[in-house]
């Protein structure tokens, strides 16, 4: 069990440094990549994607990169709110089947 996950965290460590990488030298598609991040971390994905590691990566980038904050910001918040608005639709949908789970 603990090479499997030492396994996975090798992999979670790869995809990080791969996302922030791409965002470093392709900064339009910062906006896009922050919103996926945060609705997959509101979706309940956050086992496997490593969302928080990578969106503090790319917080970081900001600073250095000629990337403004407002619009990733506003990414940020919109994919989290969408991420939480589909997840609360997908339970009031599948109540019951939840429920047996």
């Amino acid at each position: 069990m603990i090479v499997s996950h030492h396994f996975a965290s090798i992999i979670n460590a790869e995809l990080g440094d791969a996302v922030i990488e791409f965002v470093r030298t392709h900064e339009i598609w910062a906006a896009p990549i922050v919103f996926g991040l945060a609705f997959l971390e509101s979706f309940a994905f956050t086992l496997l994607v490593p969302a928080t590691v990578i969106l503090f990566g790319i917080s970081g980038l900001l600073g250095a990169a000629s990337v403004e904050f407002w619009p990733i910001y506003t990414a940020g918040v919109l994919g989290a709110f969408v991420g939480d608005w589909f997840a609360f639709e997908l339970a009031l949908y599948f109540k019951e089947g939840v429920a047996r789970l």
